[in-house]
């Protein structure tokens, strides 16, 4: 009873706003969120203050230097340690009504890929092309829907896949050229950048869980972060070809 009433404390104010029954579905939702860099860090813990109950981090990278003016959830004493141990620690630290599952280790075809059934909704936060579809081939397998991220200098994209029969990242970018397989360390980013993407992808899987409309469904968001330029392009459905088969298949 005493950790019910501190609970509802913690989140006092966000009850005012959406009410005893969106927190409940929020609290009892779960969710994986892949990559620990920019996006994931800044997701994690977003969907950990936001209410929801069980929060899967999926990476198998280690805190460097140069993560640290945009990975803010990391300090210089975190460097060569676990990303995800570590921001495990940061996020229960501060919120400890949540479940966090730390997974210290990267995404690989048939290794791992079981854990995705355990949740409602996958976050990808990943900034790599062929892991990126991987992601999305599972989610098409396990029937989960994905929220994509991904971010490329100053611009960023957001959408979401696989949900109400919906299309999927195949559809979307149907010659897996939606960015290069250059990541952020060659090509450079900053906090804002990553920041605001994975804010709009909490937002989707937020709306998500407590049932609000999606405004990216089938849709991809294209964000100039710098210049407040927005796009949004809807993505047709096609017959594109889900290529994750389990090895016991």
């Amino acid at each position: 009873m005493n950790n019910t009433i501190k609970y509802n404390d913690y989140f006092k104010r966000q009850f005012q706003l959406i009410g005893k029954q969106k927190l409940l579905k929020l609290k009892n939702s779960k969710v994986l969120v892949v990559g620990a860099g920019g996006l994931g860090s800044n997701v994690s813990h977003q969907l950990a203050n936001n209410g929801v109950g069980t929060v899967g981090i999926m990476d198998g990278d280690v805190v460097s230097l140069s993560n640290l003016h945009r990975q803010k959830n990391y300090c210089i004493q975190d460097i060569n340690n676990k990303k995800t141990t570590t921001l495990t620690a940061s996020i229960t630290k501060n919120n400890p009504y949540v479940k966090i599952n730390d997974y210290p280790f990267y995404l690989i075809d048939d290794i791992q890929t079981t854990v995705f059934n355990k949740y409602h909704i996958i976050v990808d936060c990943t900034d790599n092309q062929d892991t990126k579809f991987l992601i999305n081939d599972l989610c098409v397998y396990y029937q989960k829907p994905l929220i994509f991220g991904a971010i490329q200098k100053t611009e960023g994209q957001i959408s979401v896949l696989n949900f109400n029969n919906g299309p999927s990242l195949r559809d979307a970018f149907p010659n897996n050229s939606q960015q290069t397989n250059i990541s952020c360390e060659e090509l450079g980013t900053m906090d804002i950048v990553t920041s605001t993407v994975a804010s709009k992808q909490v937002v989707e899987c937020l709306n998500i869980i407590t049932e609000n409309q999606s405004k990216l469904d089938g849709k991809l968001l294209h964000i100039d972060v710098f210049n407040h330029k927005t796009n949004i392009f809807k993505i047709n459905k096609k017959s594109s070809t889900n290529k994750f088969k389990p090895a016991n298949n």
